[in-house]
């Protein structure tokens, strides 16, 4: 009997959680205290701040599961709907021979660009979960990487791609292009775009790991 894959979209989604927990307990102090020394200590731009780190923890992490879930699915793990088809050989049967399988003598591997991911799991896997799921939600994918990018990266580049995704996004540009502008900016009348991001991308861990 084949191993079940590991409740790793359940690990990311307490990863999620924690950093949206730090964001609402960041707004409940300021929104609790309006005294000036608080609206100082507290003010737009450093909660702004908070936003951009909360959010490059929820991307770090999700740039983790897509690895970690490769990874079994190469030890032959199977989800719900059983193993993933390998395009050729056999399963690994240790994690950390997996792991240097798509490590190919590199020190690491980046999982920021959803294109990039779905052409490095074609390699090993024929018509997986990750390349339907990332495939199927490539635009808003691309758009997130875009924000992470613009957080980690100060280029001109990086500037240029996230005030296309938030055009894309919000319908707007962004004051100095800062992330933590769109990021705390309201998605609906009860949740932020940090809030729908992070839970968008849970969504879609679950869909990849069923």
């Amino acid at each position: 009997m084949s191993r079940e894959v590991a409740s790793l979209a359940d690990q990311f989604g307490a990863e999620v959680r924690k950093a949206l927990g730090l964001i609402e307990a960041t707004e409940k102090v300021r929104s609790s205290n309006p005294s000036a020394q608080v609206k100082h200590e507290f003010s737009i731009y450093r909660i702004e701040l908070i936003y951009e780190l909360a959010y490059l923890r929820i991307f770090v992490f999700w740039e983790q599961f897509l690895e970690e879930s490769l990874i079994r699915y190469l030890c032959g793990y199977s989800n719900a709907h059983g193993r993933q088809l390998l395009n050729s050989g056999s399963y690994d049967r240790r994690i950390e021979d997996a792991r240097n399988r798509i490590k190919a003598g590199r020190t690491f591997l980046l999982w920021h660009d959803p294109q990039g991911v779905v052409n490095r799991v074609r390699g090993y896997i024929a018509g997986g979960t990750h390349e339907t799921v990332v495939n199927s939600n490539l635009p808003d994918l691309q758009h997130f990487a875009n924000i992470r990018h613009r957080i980690a990266h100060l280029q001109e580049d990086a500037r240029l791609k996230f005030d296309r995704s938030s055009m894309s996004l919000c319908g707007k540009r962004f004051r100095g292009a800062r992330p933590g502008r769109l990021l705390r900016h309201k998605f609906s009348t009860t949740e932020r775009w940090v809030e729908k991001i992070g839970l968008d991308l849970l969504h879609l861990a679950k869909q990849i790991t069923p």
